[in-house]
């Protein structure tokens, strides 16, 4: 398991070249927001441009570095950032916003939500992860209470 916010800033690997041509820029979550769809790219030289990884290009996703088979011309407009999606109860309230998520490499789902009630409930409280979840369109929906932040598998 590897947390979204980890993939931020790791320089990409070209399997072919074996040369760092970019680097991480920010997780994008499918439609559903159970699962990674890819990641948004920066390129290394002149002009910075942005490309898209889908989630099927990516081999490995290392402790430094994210190697991956090749890149997309452009990246998709309406791919979202992973984090600040709305979460609520099962009776509609809001809980709070999505912050962070637990990866699992191997097919790509989320498998936990990091949780954040305000920054207030932050500071005090801590934030609180979320294992059972799904997708609305309106955000995502706990289906119980979170448990404590100090509990979630983290790597």
């Amino acid at each position: 398991m590897k947390r979204l916010s980890k993939l931020a800033g790791l320089p990409v690997v070209l399997q072919a070249t074996g040369k760092r041509v970019a680097r991480v820029e920010r997780a994008c979550l499918s439609d559903d927001g159970q699962q990674l769809s890819g990641v948004v790219v920066q390129l290394f030289g002149f002009g910075r441009r942005r490309r898209f990884v889908e989630f099927g290009n990516i081999l490995l996703f290392g402790q430094v570095s994210l190697q991956v088979l090749s890149l997309c011309r452009v990246p998709p407009a309406h791919r979202e950032a992973a984090g600040n999606r709305r979460v609520y109860d099962t009776s509609g309230e809001l809980l709070g916003w999505m912050t962070d998520g637990l990866l699992d490499e191997n097919d790509g789902r989320i498998r936990a939500l990091e949780l954040s009630y305000g920054y207030l409930d932050d500071l005090s409280l801590g934030r609180v992860w979320v294992r059972d979840f799904a997708s609305q369109a309106c955000g995502f929906i706990a289906a119980r209470p979170p448990e404590p932040a100090g509990n979630a598998n983290q790597s």
